[in-house]
This record gives C-alpha cells, sequence and structure tokens, in this order.
C-alpha cells in the first residue's frame, strides 16, 4: 500500500453511463407526450412490438394487418 497517498479524500461516485446518455434520458423523460402522440406527422414511438396495435378512434382510418404468427420468435 502506499502510504504517500491522502487516505482521507473521497472520490465521488461515477455515474454508470456517459453524460450524453443521461441528458438524453432526462429530455426523454420530459418531452411532451401528451402534445406529441396527437400530431399525425411525428412518430414519437421508436420502435413498434409485433402484436400491439394502435386504436385510432377515426372509423375511416383502415386497422392496421395483424403479423403473421410465424414472425414471433
Amino acid at each position: 500500500m502506499d502510504l504517500s497517498q491522502n487516505l482521507r479524500r473521497t472520490e465521488p461516485h461515477k455515474g454508470r453511463f456517459p453524460s450524453a446518455l443521461k441528458k438524453a434520458l432526462f429530455f426523454l423523460l420530459l418531452a411532451p407526450w401528451e402534445s406529441w402522440t396527437t400530431m399525425q406527422e411525428v412518430d414519437w414511438r421508436g420502435f413498434r412490438v409485433l402484436w400491439v396495435h394502435p386504436i385510432d378512434s377515426d372509423i375511416f382510418v383502415r386497422p392496421v394487418r395483424r403479423p403473421s404468427p410465424d414472425a414471433l420468435s
């Protein structure tokens, strides 16, 4: 053990993620999701999950075709 070091110093806990990722997650947490979901031109979903279907209140919108059961893994 090196006794020339200051043994009483405190080292702050380093974060698990880089600061850019923390800032992006913070932005997403504060995002105005209620207004984004009503905007047709914005695809606010980052990804689509099979067998989860969004419901549209407009009766003239054709529903999305269900995926094949063979596509599930």
